[in-house]
């Protein structure tokens, strides 16, 4: 049986990488995916009800390449359901998967 000293522990804490610093806050990281969810799912009522204004743009008929299309109708529908703060965030998430 090994002996574990005071000493092996902290060197194993000192080791840790920077990595497992950046943990995300359980709490927050839960926050962020139910409302990323809620917002996924607010846009397939909208495309049930609006199929004209939320569509897939495809790039070659690979459907791994193709891009959700959202006019301003649509778009001007979910700000409306949003703080200003979290449609920011939504349309820097959204925009960051355009570029």
């Amino acid at each position: 049986m090994q002996n574990v000293t005071e000493t092996s522990v902290n060197n194993y804490l000192n080791n840790a990488s920077p990595t497992n610093a950046a943990i995300p806050d359980p709490g927050e990281w839960v926050e962020e995916h139910h409302f990323l969810a809620s917002f996924v799912h607010t846009l397939s009522h909208l495309k049930q009800a609006f199929p004209e204004s939320i569509f897939d743009a495809d790039d070659g008929g690979d459907s791994s390449d193709s891009q959700l299309v959202i006019d301003d109708n649509a778009r001007d529908l979910l700000k409306a359901n949003y703080t200003d703060d979290r449609w920011q965030y939504l349309e820097n998430y959204l925009l960051a998967w355009e570029a």
